[in-house]
């Protein structure tokens, strides 16, 4: 055995001590195994996150003039507390030091892929407040994440499903982000962890399908029983909806109905 031999090249004679040698010896190979295999699963993932965070970046909207110099990580920290409710949760992250809060699966993807890729100094989350206006009145949207990549630049990212980066309000909401953003030199990206919102921009929808959708808001507001109705002379899934509203600027809200702006 690997253990006894240890023991032997140590000068221990077989016995008791050795015993207890063999024992420790072997408690320390196993707790190394471990650390291996732990060090070789973090590896992979930081190079799948690497990755898929390079893939994202690739969609980023960046303003004309970038900022030269990055914010002082030290003026940022979350500036609310995140909403206890189904699929919120935290992520222990080593890159920021502490627990981060997700409201959802797809923050904390998000968070955990920040967390590991490779050319991500810093994130925080919550970290500004925006000034919007919706039907008439100021609100107030703290966008999910802002990251300081390692060649100075930053990015503000929102985290949303696809269904959420098509409704009015959060259509509002990105809208005064990009104009934030292009103000102090930031990027600005809409994703939901692996897709972002250009790529569900570019998604091909029909001519006959858009034309019905148009023909149909010509006549006011379309509600769900209506586009539900609509199948049944055109093929065309919900992602399609989504995409016409985002791409016209159509007015989405919830429960599903729809508008011209």
């Amino acid at each position: 055995m690997v253990c006894e031999l240890i023991a032997v090249l140590a000068g221990v004679h077989l016995g008791r001590g050795a015993d207890d040698l063999s024992s420790a010896v072997g408690g320390a190979l196993a707790s190394l195994r471990q650390n291996l295999v732990a060090e070789v699963k973090a590896a992979g993932f930081a190079e799948r996150a690497t990755r898929r965070w390079a893939a994202i970046l690739d969609d980023v909207e960046w303003p004309e003039t970038l900022a030269e110099i990055a914010p002082d990580r030290s003026d940022f920290s979350p500036l609310r507390e995140v909403n206890p409710r189904p699929g919120s949760t935290e992520w222990e992250s080593a890159k920021v030091g502490r627990k981060v809060a997700c409201e959802s699966v797809n923050e904390m993807y998000m968070v955990r892929t920040l967390s590991y890729a490779a050319n991500v100094e810093w994130f925080c989350e919550q970290p500004v407040a925006i000034e919007y206006f919706l039907d008439g009145r100021v609100r107030t949207y703290y966008p999910d994440l802002l990251v300081w990549l390692d060649d100075g630049r930053c990015v503000l990212v929102e985290v949303k499903g696809l269904p959420d980066m098509a409704s009015w309000i959060n259509q509002e909401k990105a809208e005064a982000a990009r104009k934030y953003c292009a103000r102090r030199g930031w990027g600005f990206i809409v994703t939901d962890g692996t897709r972002t919102l250009r790529q569900f921009m570019r998604r091909e929808v029909s001519e006959e399908v858009a034309t019905l959708f148009k023909n149909a808001l010509s006549g006011g507001v379309v509600s769900w029983p209506q586009i539900q109705a609509m199948r049944a002379r055109a093929d065309f899934t919900s992602v399609d909806v989504s995409v016409l509203a985002l791409r016209e600027k159509w007015r989405l809200t919830y429960p599903y109905r729809l508008a011209f702006r």
